[in-house]
């Protein structure tokens, strides 16, 4: 997502397809007005430099190094029109009838990511960013920077440039965050567009592919999906969370919400939301676990600035085990504890009764696997002794006393010290490590309850349930 940052300006609700706008309050610094500096260089996060080369066919190619060295195309742009960069570029093309042709191709760089848009559809992109630049107060002759890795809305975002007559400064080398910061403040721009936290290609938008047709007919789901758009136009409580074992369609049913939003079969509520398919696959695979716990809290945040969007997360459970600091949970616990305290337990709702049921299970796993073994605890009681001890005999002005004890009390700490590392070491070096099971799911909700689960003989589950997740 892209993010247009104006100086100095209050809030504003601009409108640009794919594209998240916002304003931050703050002066010419780059610190007060929301412009994320990143802390590495800008070759670490783009290791490819980016060049134009333009052919003799009239072609735009937005290339890498490497993609020069491979010969393949990143960005196509006017591919079979007429190249021309002055502020009429597109009309002209879709003058002499070619509006329904290719202008802008767009390579991603895993399946899938693939972008193409006709001389009409650009024209329309570029007309809403360039009105939107005009509505904050952007005018001819006017500085405006463009900081963005590569994205397809890099190159889209120079073309209002030349409709408005602004100029157009690129941020785009090898800076680090303080040559940087300074590189933007000495531009003085009066607004910036560039690339918010919350990376897109961890997202899919639903709400664009079926607009554009690309999503299979959801059949046989109508029920799950009527009852999914009742909980997402409640007041409160209007998360819906779906259960269900791997292949019953839970993804269908979010595309098919998806299809309803973009067919305008819904409430006026939900109409014009976009829904947002979080690839939590590639997010676990390509954060290590403090970065994922960073980046889910500049994901609260963004949501929380745009109600527009419907995120939906596929596997949650690993949004769960991944945040645990010092345990996991498999697959079936998190199941059993929602199931669980759905059947069972009636005095509190979800889904504060299925945190509370996998945390104290979290907690009997720790008891049980303490990372102090028996001599340890034993040695820590001496400790205490020694150091009480010791305060006394300080306070009697029994020095020489006090010094011995102090050197026990060095002793005792050093071996308490080996006893949790050597613990340490085992949990880490373990297959299972510490890990809440189903079983310990049913034993805590068994002792809750005074239920006898861990002897039934299981539970007969609904393949796709659908639940108010608060």
């Amino acid at each position: 997502m892209m993010e247009v940052i104006p100086q100095g300006c209050g809030v504003h609700n601009g409108m640009y397809p794919g594209t998240a706008f916002t304003r931050s309050m703050g002066d010419n610094t780059v610190e007060k007005v929301g412009v994320v500096v990143p802390e590495v260089s800008m070759v670490q996060l783009i290791p490819n430099h980016m060049f134009f080369v333009v052919t003799s066919d009239g072609v735009f190619e937005f290339l890498s190094s490497q993609a020069v060295r491979n010969g393949d195309i990143k960005i196509q742009w006017f591919k079979g029109g007429i190249t021309n960069i002055c502020y009429n570029a597109l009309d002209t093309n879709i003058q002499v009838g070619l509006g329904d042709k290719t202008a802008f191709f767009w390579e991603g760089n895993d399946l899938g990511q693939d972008v193409s848009l006709t001389f009409n559809q650009l024209l329309n992109k570029v007309c809403q960013l360039a009105n939107y630049l005009k509505d904050i107060g952007v005018k001819k002759g006017d500085v405006f920077v463009i900081y963005l890795p590569m994205l397809m809305e890099f190159p889209i975002g120079m073309l209002p440039c030349a409709r408005i007559g602004i100029v157009h400064t690129v941020v785009f080398a090898r800076f680090y965050s303080q040559s940087l910061s300074q590189r933007i403040v000495d531009c003085n721009p009066k607004a910036m567009i560039t690339c918010n936290d919350v990376r897109r290609e961890y997202g899919t938008n639903l709400s664009e592919l079926a607009e554009e047709g690309k999503l299979d007919l959801v059949v046989g789901r109508s029920k799950q999906i009527e009852h999914v758009i009742q909980i997402l136009c409640k007041r409160t409580k209007n998360n819906p969370f779906l259960i269900g074992k791997p292949g019953v369609d839970k993804t269908a049913i979010a595309q098919g919400v998806a299809q309803r939003i973009a067919n305008g079969d819904v409430p006026e509520k939900l109409a014009g939301k976009k829904v947002i398919a979080l690839d939590m696959d590639l997010l676990v695979s390509s954060t290590n676990h403090e970065e994922f716990e960073e980046w889910v809290k500049k994901l609260k945040e963004e949501i929380k600035q745009h109600d527009d969007v419907i995120l939906f997360i596929d596997k949650v459970d690993t949004l769960i085990e991944t945040t645990a600091a010092k345990w996991a949970i498999d697959d079936g616990a998190l199941v059993a504890a929602a199931r669980l305290s759905f059947q069972y337990i009636s005095n509190c709702s979800l889904p504060d009764k299925a945190i509370d049921l996998i945390d104290e299970a979290g907690s009997l796993v720790q008891f049980r696997n303490s990372k102090l073994c028996n001599n340890a605890r034993k040695l820590e009681k001496q400790l205490r002794q020694i150091t009480n001890e010791k305060i006394e005999v300080v306070h009697d002005e029994g020095f020489e006393k006090a010094q011995e004890l102090r050197d026990k009390e060095a002793s005792l700490r050093l071996q308490i010290n080996n006893l949790t590392n050597e613990g340490n070491k085992e949990t880490e070096t373990s297959d299972s490590g510490l890990v809440v099971t189903e079983a310990d799911i049913i034993q805590i909700a068994s002792s809750w309850t005074g239920i006898p689960l861990e002897t039934l003989d299981g539970l007969k589950e609904n393949p796709n349930k659908v639940m108010d997740w608060c």
